[in-house]
């Protein structure tokens, strides 16, 4: 069955013979009878995908107005199936409304937050799918960390080396720096916690401008695809890469907007300074510049790109460092617990019942 046949077959499947459509990025712009909608085929299992609409179904009704609904077909059921594909169909939204306003990444930081407070309750009755601090994912760190030193051999031989390889040669150090307190603090919180996370939420796994959608109203986070039950703090680290390099948002004010919703916990927050610090936007520059074929044509915008990727995780070290509890911190709070278990306190607070 061609792929035509296969999207009529489909809205079979919700009732429909006819249908104004257009394909627009990865989704199919449907415009039928009762409203435009957005009809996508999805490459996660069906299982995933029912699982999904359950969570998400569940933090709808709890009030979480950020998700658009999965639109049944006409058995009732959420996932359209044709020939060992999985469709399914929410209202179509638009990036940006007619007057041309923009929802903003502090909106969005709110309704990730919305989305993680609305799946806390259900992700916890998910005890198989629970989250924890895998030796895999170290272990992948330390082979990026590697790939690193390899990316710095490039050159050294050379009398003159390219723009991009001069930035990089200057960030090396500081990279590196990052590179080993991410793998270290991630470590140690492996061993102290037993691997165990605080809190499971349904995380998006795929926090983007680009999956992010608006009405006249508010903000709406879209393609669950990639979603998965983790710690919130993935989540919102990688929102606030990808929200502060593409639209030059402060990462405090991306934080802050978050918790004006939905709390961190110490730990979650730690948790977050260690990916925040993981250079995953800059590995993947490098990897595109080394790896693969490329022409002098794109050097200038490489290297541009790079020094904008490294001023912003500059910027992010910042945020880094509030979030991670330094030596001065936890003195002031062993301190602080000390003095509320002094006896002199509890006998005035016994005294004060009597009287």
């Amino acid at each position: 069955m061609d792929r035509s046949a296969l999207v009529w077959e489909v809205l079979r499947q919700y009732g429909y013979e006819d249908a104004y459509m257009e394909k627009v990025g990865s989704v199919i712009y449907l415009a039928l009878p009762e409203g435009e909608y957005a009809l996508k085929c999805s490459r996660a299992p069906r299982e995933k995908l029912y699982l999904l609409h359950q969570l998400l179904n569940e933090a709808i009704q709890s009030g979480c107005n950020h998700l658009l609904p999965w639109m049944e077909t006409k058995q009732g059921e959420p996932v359209a199936e044709v020939e060992g594909t999985c469709w399914y169909m929410v209202p179509w939204k638009r990036r940006s409304v007619p007057d041309g306003k923009r929802w903003s990444s502090e909106e969005a930081m709110g309704a990730l937050a919305r989305l993680h407070q609305a799946t806390e309750p259900g992700c916890k009755k998910l005890d198989e799918l629970a989250p924890s601090i895998r030796q895999e994912d170290i272990e992948s760190w330390k082979r990026k960390m590697e790939m690193l030193e390899q990316y710095a051999k490039h050159g050294k031989d050379r009398e003159f080396i390219s723009p991009f390889e001069q930035a990089f040669a200057s960030a090396k150090e500081q990279l590196d720096r990052s590179f080993q307190f991410a793998i270290r603090g991630l470590e140690r919180y492996r061993e102290s916690e037993n691997a165990s996370l605080p809190r499971a939420v349904l995380c998006h796994g795929r926090v983007h401008p680009s999956n992010v959608v608006q009405d006249e109203e508010q903000v709406y986070l879209i393609d669950f695809d990639h979603a998965q039950v983790d710690t919130p703090a993935r989540d919102v680290a990688l929102a606030i890469q990808r929200f502060s390099l593409h639209d030059e948002a402060d990462p405090f004010k991306l934080f802050e907007a978050y918790e004006r919703v939905w709390k961190l916990e110490p730990k979650e927050k730690r948790l977050l300074a260690l990916y925040l610090s993981y250079p995953e936007r800059i590995l993947k520059t490098l990897g595109r510049y080394f790896d693969k074929p490329r022409t002098a044509m794109v050097e200038p915008q490489f290297t541009k790109r790079f020094e904008r990727e490294i001023s912003q995780h500059e910027q992010m070290q910042e945020l880094v460092k509030s979030l991670w509890p330094s030596k001065k911190k936890k003195e002031e709070r062993e301190k602080v617990q000390v003095a509320s278990h002094q006896p002199g306190r509890k006998k005035k607070r016994k005294r004060a019942n009597y009287r």
